[in-house]
């Protein structure tokens, strides 16, 4: 089971939110309590199939993040092409984007 953001958050979060780009993944939050995230991803991408298939990746690495990464509300956004991505490539972007994050929340 995945926590994905409801319309009116996701709305806050894409006027209010902060950005972070990390390769192939941007992230627009809204630090909060809880833990929440929806991928997003561009008809530009490809297929329902493949879109499809990307958010799942992500909802999986989000997933197994839910007790390392920063609490907030997450809109995460897929920037590559569809057809090359792997599974090793979007975990170490939605890292390397959670870790500015954190940093940015500790300033």
């Amino acid at each position: 089971m995945h926590f994905s953001v409801d319309s009116k958050t996701a709305g806050r979060i894409r006027t209010g939110g902060t950005y972070v780009r990390s390769g192939l993944i941007s992230l627009r939050y809204l630090p909060d309590d809880s833990y929440r995230y929806s991928p997003v991803v561009s008809k530009k991408q490809g297929t329902s199939v493949r879109r499809n298939r990307i958010k799942r990746v992500i909802r999986d690495i989000m997933r197994a993040g839910k007790d390392t990464f920063p609490a907030g509300s997450y809109l995460v956004y897929y920037n590559g092409a569809s057809a090359t991505v792997t599974h090793s490539e979007l975990t170490e972007a939605i890292t390397q984007a959670m870790q500015t994050v954190r940093k940015r929340q500790m300033h």
